[in-house]
């Protein structure tokens, strides 16, 4: 999604928000995850990617953090495949 709006100026509506001050480290936790390519775009964020990077920081993440973190996955699946 962000390399969609650095190519095209175009932002999915759906990141239009003032993000809370308590949500901005899901968000910024999100924007570091990585997802493998595949031959269909980009694959979903694993389970072992979310582990490790909670490994990584020293943090965890609360079940409402990881609900939010599949929810901007899911998004960013949409946007991808909407714009291959």
């Amino acid at each position: 999604m962000l390399r969609l709006a650095a190519n095209t100026g175009k932002r999915d509506a759906r990141l239009l928000i003032e993000w809370p001050r308590l949500g901005l480290p899901v968000w910024e936790a999100f924007t570091r995850l990585v997802r493998a390519p595949s031959m269909n775009g980009v694959e979903r964020i694993s389970t072992q990617e979310i582990a490790a990077y909670q490994d990584v920081y020293g943090v965890r993440f609360t079940r409402w953090e990881l609900d939010m973190l599949a929810m901007f996955d899911h998004i960013a699946i949409d946007v991808s495949n909407k714009t291959q």
